[in-house]
């Protein structure tokens, strides 16, 4: 994840919204110890990540810039569970 990207939205626009999105993150932080936020802030990607490729674990791992096995050991430290859906 580190050294990604911004997504090609709108140049400036994206620029903005990741700044914005930093400011709030840096905010919601301060409330909470160093170790509390950053496994919040750690365990939500993960799951975005998880989402975003459809549970798919080798996936979300590249997306986040680490090996699928320290993705393994994340989701079993974090208690992060997959959601079923029943059709």
């Amino acid at each position: 994840m580190v050294g990604a990207p911004l997504p090609a939205v709108a140049g400036k626009a994206a620029a903005t919204d990741a700044a914005a999105l930093a400011r709030q993150l840096f905010q919601w932080a301060q409330t909470r110890s160093e170790t509390e936020g950053d496994s919040a802030v750690e365990r939500e990607l993960i799951i975005q990540a998880l989402k975003e490729t459809g549970n798919n674990q080798v996936h979300a791992a590249k997306l986040l810039g680490i090996t699928r096995a320290t993705l393994r050991k994340r989701i079993e430290k974090f208690g992060i569970q997959r959601e079923l859906n029943v059709k």
